[in-house]
């Protein structure tokens, strides 16, 4: 195999730190609805659909469609197969999956309304959405429309929805967010707490030269704290580390990419972990938990592989794994395979400055 340089990847891909805040549009009159529009990416038998509740006063029957969309960009009205799903006034914050009467077979590009309304009886409560203020628009993208004052109108959140399968099995469609299994964004790390590193373990789908690592986790930036980043092996050798002074960041950052002391490469099948190590200065990581490791493949969470998910551990004990959370951290990629086969594993500079150490080269 050669490997070749890139401009420089993120792997597994960030999901945003802003899933959680969008516009929760709210139905609490008699014909309102939200409807998640989406266009298939694939063909397959829609047997039912998972949604995140946002905050419920009153809670009533549920009534879930699929719809044809109408010229307009809006839901034709003409139920096609639907289900039912109860809501208690509890319900906060709670996912909720439905099953349809008969599922709907769709081809790749097929244009699809979700509608969420009231079966009979209306209650008060608010669908959950997410922010898409740091998400680049798909040509394809799934979008949100809600009814009220007798009119459909548009809703800025980024739209959480699950597709089940007939037959077993989970699908995605191009701009969807899966439903997620709570609203938590973030779990809070120290090396006072419990657990005191977390990351994420993963399965690379392909040989790789690594460059540095990706964070996204609440407000990075803090006075006099300091942070490891550090990427393992399976048997928990530590392959690279590098500590950031968190004193020298950007109040209200987010996101951080920190550079390896040396480029590291890495065969295809490698298995690892990537974790942060936060001093006493609490650390809020960004994490999506979702019902299956199966709908974190599906996708793409798992970054072409159900392998990737969610690792901690406390005073580097034993680690524990969650195979249906996963964690904003991974790799920056700046080499890859070429699928070519030719030669033994090099590596291409990508300005290598005079003095700095030549990259790690692991046995394939």
């Amino acid at each position: 195999m050669a490997i070749r340089s890139v401009e420089g990847f993120l792997w597994p891909p960030p999901v945003s730190t802003g899933v959680t805040g969008g516009g929760v549009p709210v139905i609490d009159a008699s014909g309102e609805k939200v409807a998640i529009i989406f266009r298939a990416t694939e063909p397959c038998r829609i047997s039912g659909v998972r949604f995140t509740l946002s905050s419920v006063t009153t809670g009533q029957t549920l009534r879930i469609s699929l719809q044809n969309v109408g010229t307009d960009g809006n839901p034709d009205g003409t139920i096609d197969q639907s289900g039912t799903v109860s809501v208690a006034d509890t319900d906060d914050f709670t996912p909720k999956s439905v099953v349809f009467d008969t599922p709907r077979h769709v081809n790749r590009g097929d244009l699809v309304a979700c509608v969420i309304e009231f079966d009979s009886t209306v209650g008060n409560l608010a669908i959950q959405t997410g922010n898409v203020t740091s998400f680049v628009r798909h040509a394809a993208w799934a979008y949100i429309r809600h009814f009220f004052s007798a009119a459909w109108n548009s809703n800025s959140g980024y739209p959480w929805l699950s597709l089940d399968l007939d037959g077993g099995g989970t699908t995605k469609a191009t701009g969807l967010m899966p439903a997620g299994q709570n609203t938590t964004g973030s779990i809070s790390l120290s090396s006072a707490g419990s657990p005191d590193e977390a990351g994420n373990r993963f399965v690379l789908p392909f040989a790789c030269v690594v460059s540095g690592v990706w964070i996204s986790a609440t407000s990075l930036q803090a006075a006099a704290a300091t942070l490891e980043l550090r990427l393992y092996d399976l048997a928990n050798n530590v392959l690279a580390s590098v500590s950031v002074d968190r004193d020298a960041l950007v109040s209200g950052q987010n996101q951080l990419i920190a550079d390896l002391p040396a480029h590291l490469s890495l065969p295809a099948a490698f298995v690892g972990r990537v974790a942060v190590l936060p001093d006493a200065t609490a650390l809020n990581l960004s994490k999506m938990d979702l019902d299956s490791n199966a709908r974190l493949a599906a996708f793409g969470f798992g970054a072409g592989t159900a392998d990737t998910y969610w690792t901690e551990r406390t005073d580097a004990g034993a680690w524990t794994d969650i195979n249906t959370r996963r964690g904003e951290i991974g790799l920056v990629v700046t080499g890859i395979d070429d699928g070519s086969g030719a030669g033994e594993l090099t590596w291409i500079p990508q300005g290598r400055a005079v003095g700095q150490p030549p990259p790690i080269i692991l046995p394939g």
